[in-house]
């Protein structure tokens, strides 16, 4: 792809067991609110669900932990608008 619209973040939280959240906000300027995203994370973890969604020049980013046990999550996550609309 080559977007222009591009934001990173570095996610370094544990995520506890049975249903447990983290959310965070992770910056890319240009981005229009309500703009479709794709996203992509250097290590996925079994039983942790990745929701993002966009707003005005950032991305809302929500783990969940659909397992027992707890996640140590520390990885970066890359989010990009997915139109040349988001460019």
């Amino acid at each position: 792809m080559f977007n222009k619209v591009w934001g990173s973040a570095t996610i370094n939280t544990t995520v506890v067991g049975n249903g447990g959240t983290v959310t965070t906000s992770v910056s890319v300027p240009g981005l229009k609110s309500g703009s479709a995203v794709m996203w992509s994370m250097g290590h996925l973890y079994a039983g942790l669900i990745v929701q993002v969604s966009s707003a005005a020049n950032s991305a809302n980013v929500q783990l969940v932990n659909v397992g027992s046990t707890d996640i140590a999550v520390n990885t970066t996550i890359e989010i990009t608008g997915m139109s040349k609309s988001f460019l």
